[in-house]
């Protein structure tokens, strides 16, 4: 887990003592915090299995740069990709998002970096594209699963057949396939964490419900190419996860209506 890494790290700096986390998450998000606690004066050490923090004084006047979130731009990235379009994301370096660029490759799109903190995104223009094989991993370099979502939205427009992967949250299939379901995607679930289904499939807008942060999203993309109106409910999950995810995909030309929070 990367909040559970994060925490740990971050509680025994302020207690002073030594921590030994077994299994560390190693994604960009703890290798960013690493990177600000070593600038700072901190003495660690990261291993595949292990990362070990010693208690040390913080030094002031350290410099560091708050990566830029990879999770939200992987989403705008997917939103622009889903409605077959082109555009630019900013403020993620592009080695971040690279899983989720070479996943989106066999469904025809390209993703390159622009910059050191941007990325371009570029519609199929004609190309076919083939089944993608999404598999949600922790390992370094792997797919990030909170990317998972949103490639399944995508991949309901583009032909081929697709498989979907995330045995590290179990339940988020269950929650998002029968919200897709309403919008009358065909997806079958080979089990809890596996499902696959076949495309184009056309979308007709109905109500469905953000029952977590990534589904969520994943949501908002599908309406996206959604045939009609698709009202969305359950919206303190997107607000609680993204920094009004609706204005930035407005930014992108997506025609998007959002009552102001009671």
């Amino acid at each position: 887990s990367r909040g559970a890494t994060v925490a740990a790290l971050l509680r025994a700096l302020v207690a002073g003592c030594s921590v030994a986390i077994g299994n560390p998450n190693l994604s960009v998000e703890v290798h960013a915090l690493c990177a600000a606690l070593t600038a700072a004066g901190c003495q660690l050490s990261v291993e595949t299995h292990r990362m070990l923090l010693k208690p040390t004084r913080v030094r002031s006047g350290a410099r560091w740069r708050v990566p830029g979130d990879k999770i939200e731009a992987g989403v705008l990235v997917c939103a622009i990709a889903a409605t077959g379009g082109h555009g630019r994301v900013g403020g993620v370096a592009f080695a971040d998002l690279a899983p989720l660029a070479d996943a989106l490759v066999p469904l025809g799109f390209t993703v390159i970096p622009d910059g050191d903190t941007g990325v371009l995104v570029a519609g199929p223009k004609g190309r076919t594209g083939s089944g993608v094989l999404a598999l949600a991993s922790l390992a370094p370099g792997g797919l990030d699963a909170d990317w998972e979502p949103g490639l399944m939205a995508v991949a309901l427009g583009r032909p081929g057949a697709h498989r979907f992967a995330d045995a590290i949250n179990p339940a988020r299939h269950g929650n998002l396939i029968g919200q897709l379901r309403r919008l009358g995607a065909v997806v079958t679930e080979t089990s809890t964490t596996e499902a696959h289904l076949t495309g184009p499939q056309s979308l007709t807008g109905a109500t469905v419900r953000a029952t977590d942060i990534r589904t969520g999203s994943a949501l908002l993309i599908a309406a996206l190419t959604a045939a009609g109106t698709t009202g969305l409910t359950g919206l303190s999950q997107l607000r609680r996860g993204y920094a009004d995810l609706p204005a930035k995909m407005r930014a992108l030309g997506a025609d998007i209506d959002v009552p102001e929070p009671a």
